[in-house]
């Protein structure tokens, strides 16, 4: 099944979750909607972390390079394409464990529908 990433992300209201995008010069410029492709990418590209209880940051996993050169090569090739794409089996568990990783439940749930979309019922 084809997943178009352009698919809005949005709340439980159903309205657009908004998201910044930036300028050439990195600096955040326009509000737009959060799409599929925003959270996929974020997701294959951010690491989970933890806080230590005098406020220090570690990553939270440890991933091995292979796994991290996986993730790299699907961001990269989510961030360039812009018609609907097929992901293989294996494409759509590691999209839904890492969004499952780094989000809440709002944005967590509707990636998901997005992502392993349920056939109508008859």
């Amino acid at each position: 099944m084809k997943i178009d990433l352009n698919e809005v992300i949005r709340d439980l209201r159903l309205k657009a979750i908004p998201t910044m995008d930036e300028n050439e010069s990195g600096k955040e410029s326009a509000t737009r909607d959060l799409t599929l492709r925003d959270v996929c990418i974020t997701a294959l590209t951010m690491e989970k972390m933890t806080v230590t209880p005098d406020g220090r940051l570690f990553p939270a996993e440890n991933p091995d390079g292979k796994e991290k050169f996986l993730r790299f090569q699907l961001a990269n090739r989510i961030f360039g394409i812009k018609e609907p794409v097929i992901f293989s089996a294996e494409e759509i568990v590691m999209l839904k464990n890492r969004i499952a990783a780094i989000y809440g439940p709002v944005i967590m749930g509707r990636a998901w529908d997005l992502l392993d979309p349920k056939e109508p019922e008859k």
